[in-house]
């Protein structure tokens, strides 16, 4: 079986598919993991034993299964969000490629710098036509046991691609969740009582806060914010659909006409603490560009080995690793802060 139909295989899996087509045959969802499962061991030699010597001899294309198939899986999930559809501008670049975004007039630029579940929001200040990058780091997880148990045969794909893809999926969302963490009142030009607004909930400021929004930069604006904060929004209409929006997702979907969006939440990696602060209560108010949040992956997801030799208890640890990094970037005056009190 060739790779393409490997990934395309996997994918399947992960999907929940029942019933499967390869090379003019059907095969159950059982049989269909034992033909991924044995094209791995094809991969190793035709053994189903994987230890240092068939490691050494078969890594490589056993790894390029692996790289591609964790790679294609986590790029559907987050093509599978509304949010990321609508507000992402996603590049994939080759290592040493430009990462590189343009803007014209005078913006800011948010980056935020993650490394091991902290955060430093960069601020610079764009003339006319700036180039700025998105700064990536290095994620890793370690996946040694589960590989090892799926090629003996303890393990069901569906069970290894969704623990892998959901680690750098959560790590994702981490860093887009910091990247809104991070704007502040000295990141916006011009800050001042117009654009920034403290209070008690009043509708009549975040009115006033959108018009100011969207006469600075002539289009449309939207208000961003966590469910917990979203919920705060409260209006003296009370419609059927505002009714059925907080039945069905927990806050109105529209606020006097301008749309109303939840930016998805996320822990900080290995804690149960929130990315954003729900006690901020903030809503951003947003215009200039409908995919404002800029994320980068930078060359491919690979698989390297950690030698027996180096370990004490002389296990062989897989490492799967992928560099990318999450930005906002913004028009000057294109954007509002209202923090609720």
């Amino acid at each position: 079986m060739d790779k393409n139909a490997i990934v395309r295989l996997g994918l399947d899996l992960n999907r929940g598919v029942k019933t499967f087509e390869i090379e003019d045959k059907t095969f159950s969802e059982s049989e269909a993991v034992e033909v991924l499962r044995q094209a791995l061991i094809d991969a190793n030699g035709g053994s189903t034993t994987f230890d240092y010597k068939s490691l050494r001899r078969n890594k490589v294309a056993i790894f390029e299964i692996i790289e591609e198939l964790v790679s294609a899986i986590v790029q559907e999930g987050l093509n599978n969000s509304q949010f990321w559809n609508e507000f992402v501008d996603y590049r994939n670049i080759k290592l040493g490629d430009k990462n590189e975004f343009y803007t014209d007039g005078d913006s800011d630029f948010v980056v935020c710098e993650v490394a091991e579940g902290n955060s430093t929001p960069r601020r610079q200040r764009l003339g006319a036509r700036k180039k700025v990058s998105v700064n990536t780091t290095v994620h890793m997880i370690r996946m040694y046991d589960h590989f090892s148990r799926f090629m003996a045969g303890r393990i069901d794909w569906a069970q290894l691609c969704n623990k892998v893809a959901e680690a750098f999926q959560k790590e994702i969302w981490y860093d887009i969740a910091t990247a809104f963490a991070g704007i502040g009142s000295g990141d916006i030009i011009g800050a001042s009582g117009t654009y920034i607004v403290t209070g008690t909930w009043d509708e009549d400021d975040l009115i006033d806060l959108i018009a100011h929004v969207e006469a600075a930069t002539g289009e449309r604006a939207k208000v961003f914010g966590t469910k917990q904060t979203l919920k705060k929004i409260t209006t003296s209409i009370v419609a059927d659909a505002a009714k059925t929006d907080l039945y069905n997702q927990g806050y109105i979907g529209k606020f006097y006409g301008t749309d109303v969006f939840e930016i998805p939440q996320a822990h900080v990696p290995g804690t149960d603490t929130f990315a954003i602060d729900p006690n901020a209560n903030t809503l951003h108010v947003i215009a200039g560009g409908d995919k404002f949040i800029k994320f980068v992956t930078e060359g491919d997801t690979l698989i390297d080995d950690r030698d027996y030799t180096q370990n004490a208890d002389s296990t062989i640890e897989y490492r799967m690793t992928e560099k990318f990094g999450a930005g906002i970037m913004f028009a000057s005056k294109g954007y509002g802060k209202y923090t609720l009190s």
